[in-house]
């Protein structure tokens, strides 16, 4: 809680409250003593008025009038004078105020000597004065007024006359930048035009060498294909023989022609080697790759190997070869592309339930059941057809 007087906080041991207004007060903000603010708690009043209500109802009353002070003194005047006349002495004149030559401040009493009619009495002499300060305030509020009104009217033509001023200036300045912001962005677009028409004339010249890169990159990639079809047709590709450190390869492979039925001499060898994994991570042993003279020998070999490997499947204890025994598989060089569809779809007949999936010459084929049409995969995309 604040006083009001001094706007400090007020503590519960010198708080006033008043019971007009119920403002809080120090008691020594409102000029009472701490032995005078006892007596009034001793008492159990609870009925205080500060002195702002007080004025003003005093005010509304008239009792703080100068007039109404000077009646009262003057009544107090004149009885204490008959208390003090002797009894049986005449009665002393009615005093009255000289009104020419006293002013509203005096406070002291005068007695004159006059006739009844001369005299004026307080009230009327209250009323005229009430009447006079009540033509002077009227008088003081449309002075007040007019003055006010003409310094609102001078104040508003200014300030309106600075914000035309002001905004006028502000407007021209935002149109000046308006322009200029607008030449830039014009100057900017047509530059950007110009440069998105060369780019676009680029792109037209780039997706032509495009198109033409593509058409001369599948030439070559079949010319490729062919030349590398051509190099593998006469290798002959033998997997899960185990490897060993000095190992003989053509001794090796003379006698699984001769296991099989299809004996070679050494000079029908062109090369024979074992070539690295697709996967380094893989455990089988790294293929075989052996070049013959001709296609036809190739396939000689793959017949007499898959006849043979019907009736008794071909492993590497037939080779007499330590260690576990492993079937063993011989089957064309294909190319990794190949092996790559080759594998997916095995995988995908395994799925669809097909019963052949072969390559012959880089062509990777698969036959839903006996008798039916054997379907050609070209490519990864075309194994999702398998149904």
């Amino acid at each position: 809680m604040l006083c009001k007087a001094c706007n400090c906080a007020v503590s519960i041991n010198e708080i006033l409250k008043c019971s007009h207004c119920a403002e809080i007060f120090h008691h020594g903000c409102v000029n009472i003593t701490p032995k005078k603010y006892k007596k009034f708690l001793a008492s159990g009043a609870r009925q205080w008025i500060c002195p702002i209500c007080d004025i003003k109802y005093k005010y509304l009353k008239g009792d703080n009038t100068p007039v109404r002070s000077q009646v009262t003194r003057i009544q107090l005047s004149a009885d204490q004078t008959e208390s003090n006349t002797p009894s049986g002495s005449p009665p002393l004149p009615p005093a009255r105020l000289d009104v020419s030559t006293m002013s509203i401040e005096d406070s002291h009493v005068v007695d004159i000597s006059c006739n009844q009619q001369d005299v004026i009495s307080f009230d009327k002499f209250s009323a005229l004065i009430d009447q006079k300060l009540e033509g002077i305030k009227y008088s003081l509020i449309n002075e007040i007024d007019t003055r006010l009104h003409t310094i609102k009217s001078s104040l508003m033509s200014d300030i309106t006359s600075r914000m035309k001023d002001e905004c006028a200036s502000v407007t021209r300045a935002l149109k000046d930048d308006l322009n200029r912001t607008t030449e830039y962005l014009v100057g900017e677009q047509k530059d950007l035009r110009k440069a998105l028409e060369t780019a676009e004339e680029r792109i037209v010249a780039l997706e032509k060498d495009k198109l033409e890169s593509e058409s001369l990159f599948k030439n070559m990639r079949r010319q490729m294909d062919a030349l590398d079809k051509a190099s593998r047709s006469r290798n002959l590709e033998i997997q899960c023989i185990p490897q060993k450190r000095n190992e003989n390869l053509i001794f090796i492979f003379k006698s699984l022609c001769d296991l099989i039925g299809h004996p070679m001499s050494e000079g029908d060898i062109s090369s024979i080697k074992r070539v690295a994994s697709l996967n380094p991570n893989s455990e089988r042993p790294r293929n075989i790759i052996v070049s013959l003279p001709s296609t036809r020998h190739r396939d000689s070999i793959i017949s007499a190997f898959k006849n043979y490997n019907k009736k008794n499947p071909v492993s590497s204890v037939h080779l007499h070869i330590p260690g576990p025994a492993n079937r063993l598989f011989i089957a064309e060089h294909h190319s990794s592309t190949c092996k790559a569809i080759f594998a997916a779809a095995r995988k995908a007949c395994k799925e669809k339930k097909y019963k052949y999936c072969w390559v012959k010459d880089e062509r990777v084929y698969v036959r839903k059941e006996d008798g039916g049409a054997a379907l050609y995969i070209r490519d990864l995309e075309f194994v999702s057809k398998i149904v």
